[in-house]
């Protein structure tokens, strides 16, 4: 991007420090936040259903998270796959209740959720080529302008798919024998035990799991209760 825009100056030397100083002054300013400007939802291919697409806008260039990874202002537009159909797996390794087990996410397993991230891409495309943001825009750095067919860019969403730390489903709820726990989180086979978080979710909701595992925890915690006063 031209210019000084967003939070590059800041996340090192001097800028850090001046940050720093503005919060502990004035308890606002860049290091009041998370690096995380806005946050857009929405369906590529209908802007008026329901989105299947979440995109973090994130002030600076980042090739890992939130971290800045570049030496310059930039943008970096973080996509999110809204309910994906793919599954992954997590397997014990041994017997040895120490060790780690085996997690396979499985990213863009199922054709479906490709598509839906090519489709992000390139309606991120459209909107960046707006004339309102030629003033500040120079380049595209990823997938980069030479990336154009819906194979390319399907190519680059395989290489850079990561996880957005909101795992859920491996110790689903539900009735069937493949569950694991019951309408009240007990586990199925085992006393006294129960599963209170997002690994109990049939599916993941179509936001942060953060506000979805608290209601999770103040749930089970009143079903916890009632069991122990029966």
């Amino acid at each position: 991007m031209r210019g000084n825009i967003g939070y590059q100056n800041i996340s090192s030397g001097l800028g850090t420090a001046k940050a720093a100083l503005q919060y502990l002054l004035t308890k606002d300013g860049p290091a009041a936040g998370n690096c995380i400007e806005t946050v857009s939802h929405w369906n590529p291919d209908d802007l008026t259903a329901d989105p299947t697409i979440q995109c973090y806008h994130v002030p600076v260039i980042s090739e890992d998270g939130l971290i800045p990874t570049g030496k310059r202002s930039g943008v970096t537009l973080e996509l999110v796959i809204l309910q994906p159909d793919s599954r992954g797996w997590v397997r014990l390794a041994d017997a040895d209740p120490t060790s780690m087990p085996q997690i396979n996410p499985n990213f863009i397993g199922d054709e479906r959720d490709l598509k839906k991230a090519v489709g992000a891409v390139k309606a991120i495309r459209a909107v960046m080529q707006q004339q309102s943001l030629t003033a500040v825009l120079e380049e595209e750095l990823e997938p980069g302008v030479e990336t154009q067919s819906d194979e390319a860019i399907g190519q680059w969403v395989r290489k850079v798919a990561n996880t957005m730390w909101h795992p859920v489903g491996t110790c689903r709820m539900g009735a069937d024998s493949r569950s694991v726990v019951d309408a009240r989180l007990r586990v199925r086979g085992v006393s006294n035990l129960r599963v209170i978080d997002a690994s109990i979710m049939p599916n993941i909701v179509s936001a942060n799991t953060n506000a979805p595992t608290q209601a999770l925890a103040r749930n089970g915690a009143a079903m916890f209760v009632e069991d122990r006063r029966q």
